[in-house]
């Protein structure tokens, strides 16, 4: 049996979880399962920190906590943790929190200082794009280097890239503008940034293609800018004279900050001797054309008087990034780094030293066998073929795994790799295997990608049990996820839609529901004139005892004869003062005169009473829903306490701070 070892890194140590246990006593059970004192503790000081308005005590909260944990036990019973949605959320949030705990120092380190010192400058850049999805029936790659033989020869880039690149910026000769850390991807930036002034690169690869580049400048990136400000509004008699005798005495040496003390009439959310915030490119928190001033300025220590639509400005410039240390920086360029691509070289890099951790070794002969399954035949003979093989494929941390441990894996990216071979694939597909050339390539590839899938999930489950800090992290979210989505089927939704539930639960209660001043409940129709007005109030007396909605219509049947002229408009409802005009004025007596809302009908006739008692659920939906949905939660809880048993460890509690 022939097995290729594979060692790539030293190995990333994580601490012992028998150590970890120890030091992590248990403080309940819920039905004999433990709940470890360091995520009671984690999130008993998250819920009372110290901006928590209603803090609680620990043995406060101790029933709030068990009624989530039961909460969250009986989404687990009920088969919420195997759901489709919650497998997905769950699985994208548990790979990105584990980015801090398994970066690894070395690497991010020289990604932060690298980003440092590019971040310092702009790069103006062209490029020519082969995809991946080019239907030609010449591969990209040979494609790119026949170009680049044609740059060699003395050919012009932008005549190359007009006659051929895929990028939308062939129309512009390829010319992308001037270019920022952190705005393309990695790969691309790394050749840019490699360049001087009128040097192109070799062909290299992204995810979208091949391509070459060319750098035709470089220049100081100052895409922030911090300044003092005098400011005088556009309101003030003679502005621009006054602004023009401040920059006078700036010339000849007067203090910008003494100055802007003295007479500046506001100071932006500055200092009250105008010192301004740090302005960044594109800021949308001030007027554009002050952000365009700021950033026009060059030289520390210029001054710039500018127009906005506030008033007149003067602005100092007083520094720029360019003079910010790496240690102040360092911060929001990790941010950056952990929300780009760049996060994924250093994830890589950990999975690879995966390898050595758990001395992973592959048949390498075992792997070849999947090699003819490749080719295009029906799905039955493949799966049959499948089936045959069962031979050891790979070694992980002593434990053997057949070849049957990769069939899905390869069936699925299989089917993906005859789509990109017959140019039928998605432009993603085509970006991530249109790269190879050969079947052997993608197996390889294929391969690669499960293992190291099945290696990082390997890890992952490691450092749950390992590290109680990543581990209380992972149970909130997945708590979360599990008690919004029972509760939303068990508590909200049924409260919101049950109908019958929410009158049954309101009549019960309904003397909780009174208002506190009287509110107007009745009809309002308005009319065309006093003579239909008075029609209407005798029809209304005659039959005032049908249903609402039967009087409202029969009402509307006789007067309203032609619909593109009506007589009458009717409203119901309840009423609170300043609701309606015709309620203000005829039934709570405010203002002189009735102001008239519809002129086409200004007569109006108003039947009902106040009162302060709401005569169904709907007029007080939002109190009554609430109430239902705390009956609703308090049944659950106790139901579930009459079906669990917990335990508490007292004296473990005791420690909890």
């Amino acid at each position: 049996m022939k097995f290729k070892h594979y060692f790539f890194l030293p190995a990333f140590v994580l601490g012992a979880f028998s150590a970890n246990a120890a030091s992590d006593p248990v403080v309940m059970t819920i039905d004999d399962a433990p709940i470890y004192k360091s995520e009671f503790e984690y999130v008993y000081n998250k819920n009372n920190s110290a901006s928590t308005l209603d803090k609680k005590s620990v043995d406060e909260y101790l029933d709030l906590f068990i009624n989530y944990k039961l909460k969250v036990l009986d989404a687990k019973e009920e088969g919420y943790d195997q759901l489709a949605n919650y497998l997905r959320e769950f699985k994208q949030y548990r790979d990105q929190l584990a980015n801090p705990f398994i970066m690894d120092s070395e690497s991010l380190t020289q990604l932060l200082k690298e980003a440092y010192d590019r971040m310092k400058v702009q790069v103006a850049c062209k490029h020519i794009l082969i995809d991946y999805k080019s239907k030609d029936s010449v591969p990209p790659f040979v494609r790119i280097s026949k170009i680049y033989d044609e740059l060699k020869a003395g050919a012009k880039f932008e005549d190359l890239a007009r006659k051929y690149s895929a990028c939308p910026s062939s129309k512009q000769g390829g010319y992308l503008g001037y270019v920022d850390c952190f705005k393309m991807v990695y790969d691309f930036e790394n050749e840019i940034y490699k360049l001087k002034p009128g040097e192109f690169s070799k062909p290299f690869k992204t995810k979208f293609g091949y391509h070459i580049a060319m750098v035709s400048d470089v220049r100081p990136n100052a895409w922030r800018k911090k300044t003092s400000h005098i400011y005088i509004s556009s309101s003030t008699p003679n502005a621009e004279a006054k602004i023009d005798s401040l920059l006078d005495l700036l010339n000849k040496g007067a203090d910008i900050n003494k100055l802007s003390a003295q007479y500046s009439q506001s100071n932006f959310s500055g200092t009250a001797d105008g010192h301004m915030p740090w302005t960044e490119k594109g800021a949308s928190n001030m007027p554009p054309e002050i952000v365009k001033a700021i950033m026009d300025l060059e030289k520390v220590g210029e001054y710039k008087k500018s127009m906005s639509r506030l008033g007149w400005h003067i602005f100092r410039l007083d520094s720029t990034n360019l003079d910010i240390p790496f240690s102040a920086m360092k911060p929001e360029i990790e941010r950056k780094i952990m929300q780009s691509d760049r996060a994924s070289k250093v994830n890589h890099l950990y999975v690879k030293g995966l390898y050595d951790k758990y001395a992973v070794s592959v048949d390498e002969n075992s792997l070849s066998q999947f090699l003819p399954l490749i080719e295009d035949r029906e799905d039955l003979n493949m799966k049959s073929e499948l089936a045959k093989l069962d031979k050891p494929l790979y070694v992980c941390a002593d434990e053997t795994y057949p070849q049957s441990d990769f069939f899905y894996a390869f069936e699925k990216e299989r089917s993906v790799w005859h789509a990109v071979k017959s140019r039928h694939a998605s432009d993603e597909q085509m970006r991530e295997y249109g790269r190879f050339s050969s079947d052997a390539q993608f197996l390889n590839y294929a391969f690669s990608k499960y293992l190291e899938e099945r290696l990082l999930e390997r890890s992952l489950d490691d450092l749950e049990k390992s590290n109680s800090d990543y581990r209380n992290l992972l149970n909130e979210y997945s708590d979360g996820l599990l008690l919004f989505a029972i509760s939303n089927d068990k508590v909200w939704n049924v409260a919101s839609k049950d109908r019958r539930g929410l009158e049954a639960y309101f009549q019960e209660h309904q003397a909780n529901y009174k208002w506190s001043e009287p509110r107007f409940r009745g009809k309002i129709i308005y009319c065309s004139t006093n003579k239909i007005k008075n029609k209407v109030d005798k029809f209304y007396s005659k039959y005032k005892a049908l249903p609402n909605d039967s009087l409202d219509k029969a009402i509307k049947t006789k007067f309203n004869k032609d619909p593109k002229k009506p007589e009458v408009a009717i409203k119901n409802g309840v009423f609170t003062k300043g609701q309606n005009k015709a309620v203000d004025f005829y039934v709570y007596k405010i203002g002189e005169q009735y102001q008239v809302e519809r002129e086409s009908l200004p007569e109006v006739l108003i039947y009902g009473n106040e009162t302060v008692d709401p005569a169904s659920y709907k007029e007080v939906r939002g109190a009554v829903v609430a109430d239902f949905q705390n009956k609703l939660d308090a049944d659950w809880v106790k139901s579930l306490r009459e079906k669990h048993k917990v335990v508490v460890n007292q004296e473990v509690l005791k420690t909890i701070k």
